[in-house]
């Protein structure tokens, strides 16, 4: 007899569980049970009388009574066994559904992958792609299943007491490898230029330009309505710093940062770079672009007044500016960080002749992204 009961289940998708959890195989399917329970219930229209069996063996079945109204079976699996319906009525030969295999929470993902799962389905239940390796599934067989594709994740992190969504992009392999640097765009509207939707991209385009090298890509996930000038400097820099120490909670365990940015964006990279010290360092690496007039001007006032503590851990800046800025403002910010000499700075300018402020990020942030990375 086929198909003679259901089995009710609900799906828990627990971030970061990784080697154990109950599930329910199945002929078709397995799914991973929600509190490590299982509710194992028969089709409302069967005759006669009902019996549930279970199995270690699959071979040799012993009854097991209901403890719901309904012939229902309700229990957290404590050991793996197999669990069978049987059916008599009158004097004919019993019957039996399929059996389905009940897992307790306490099975390992090799034992899993023995028993027929499928890797994405493992993935898809809590397991990462570490614990599958450690299983035996080889590299091969995970990228003939598509599972080190790249993809962009989304995730919840606080700051200074209000919640945030942020987005990630992880690339091919993240989940086998932990040690990622790690980019920052700060990107938000601005009231000086147009706005643009694909500063992320670019920055990923930037990371995939050089050959061999992999980072994560992290952002705000909708670009936040702030025009960014140097007297709210501390709240937007909070907030990317504790997006930072989430990200490196979760995601990676490689403590490279790199912030990013252009516009008004980038002076607060920029300040960034000058109030951070060898106490607080948070970012290695800043990449500018195109800062605005309000922020090119603090930014000289603290080179020419030395007002920040050179007391700092290696750094590298790369700076640059377009026809649409500034020149006489951009050159002397950049005249100023050449003369500094500053034995923690490694740094490079550019001005973009031929480039106004909408097209020049493209270029810059990949020529920012190979200098930092491409030694």
């Amino acid at each position: 007899m086929k198909k003679i009961l259901y089995i009710l289940l609900l799906i828990a998708m627990t971030p970061g569980l990784k080697a154990q959890f109950a599930a329910v195989l199945s002929d078709k399917e397995f799914t991973r049970l929600e509190n490590d329970s299982v509710l194992l219930a028969p089709n409302k229209d069967l005759r006669g009388t009902l019996q549930w069996q279970k199995s270690s063996d699959s071979m040799n079945w012993a009854n097991v009574e209901s403890n719901l109204t309904g012939d229902i079976l309700s229990f957290a699996p404590e050991v793996t066994e197999a669990y069978r319906l049987q059916i008599r009525e009158g004097t004919c030969l019993p019957l039996y559904s399929d059996p389905v295999k009940v897992f307790s929470k306490n099975t390992t993902v090799s034992e899993y992958h023995f028993a027929g799962f499928s890797n994405h389905d493992l993935i898809a239940a809590g397991a990462s792609v570490s614990d599958l390796l450690d299983a035996g599934v080889s590299f091969i067989e995970l990228l003939d299943e598509g599972i080190f594709e790249s993809r962009i994740d989304s995730f919840t992190f606080s700051s200074n007491g209000r919640d945030y969504n942020g987005k990630i992009f992880l690339p091919a392999f993240a989940d086998t490898n932990q040690n990622l640097p790690a980019i920052f765009l700060i990107d938000f509207t601005e009231t000086h230029f147009k706005l643009v939707t694909d500063e992320f991209e670019k920055v990923i385009d930037g990371v995939q330009q050089i050959q061999g090298f992999d980072a994560l890509v992290v952002s705000l996930e909708q670009i936040a309505d702030i025009d960014a000038e140097p007297g709210n400097f501390q709240e937007h820099y909070n907030l990317f710093k504790n997006m930072a120490f989430y990200v490196d909670g979760k995601y990676t365990n490689n403590q490279s940062r790199t912030f990013i940015g252009k516009g008004s964006e980038s002076g607060i990279v920029l300040k960034a770079l000058l109030l951070e010290d060898s106490v607080n360092a948070v970012f290695d690496n800043f990449i500018a672009t195109d800062p605005s007039g309000l922020y090119g001007t603090e930014i000289i006032r603290m080179l020419e007044n030395n007002d920040f503590s050179q007391n700092k851990p290696n750094k590298k800046l790369h700076f640059s500016f377009s026809t649409s800025n500034d020149r006489t403002k951009c050159m002397k910010l950049i005249r100023l960080f050449k003369e500094a000499q500053y034995p923690w700075l490694q740094f490079e300018g550019i001005e973009y002749t031929n480039s106004n402020y909408d097209n020049t990020y493209p270029v810059s942030y990949p020529a920012g992204i190979k200098y930092i990375f491409d030694e």
